[in-house]
């Protein structure tokens, strides 16, 4: 019994490694092409799901009209019907594109950001964090930033170029 214990952990590390192992890929929506996925690959998060790019280029050009390139309807985080992406119903969020059903919708998040942001990447020190209605935030170009502590908040406020990279105004 005790071999066929070591046996089976041994199988199981062996199928674990082979997996790890197996190359991610995405598709980039901008260019259609199938990229492999790394710790480096360009991403932008869409209601919480990551879209891949294979170059800056690419990005940029998603960053400046993300409906045009998001093909499929999104669930809307409030109310969980299934939309088209719509710039009208959109939010920019940590740099992250959130996509609602209705503008009503929008606000109730932003009045509840711990429900439906819930956790969050700190856009000046990159640490995730757990949003409340109390974490400090601002506006910068359209863009909500919420932050993990006041002091995150001051340094985005002094040099914001520095931190944000998708405006939600041009």
């Amino acid at each position: 019994m005790r071999v066929w214990t070591i046996s089976g952990c041994l199988l199981l590390l062996l199928a674990a490694t082979v997996t790890a192992q197996q190359e991610q890929t995405a598709r980039d929506p901008v260019t259609g092409k199938t990229i492999p996925v790394t710790e480096r690959t360009r991403r932008i998060l869409v209601n919480g799901k990551p879209v891949y790019f294979e170059s800056a280029e690419s990005e940029a050009r998603f960053i400046k009209e993300p409906e045009k390139y998001l093909k499929e309807p999104l669930p809307c985080p409030v109310l969980g019907s299934t939309e088209p992406p719509s710039r009208d119903a959109r939010l920019v969020v940590n740099d992250s594109l959130w996509y609602f059903c209705c503008g009503d919708c929008t606000g109730t998040a932003l009045g509840q950001p711990g429900q439906y942001f819930k956790k969050l990447r700190d856009p000046v020190t990159g640490k995730e964090f757990t949003v409340t209605p109390d974490s400090p935030h601002l506006l910068h170009r359209g863009s909500r930033y919420y932050f993990a502590t006041e002091e995150s908040r001051d340094r985005f406020a002094a040099d914001p170029g520095k931190y944000a990279r998708i405006p939600s105004e041009p």
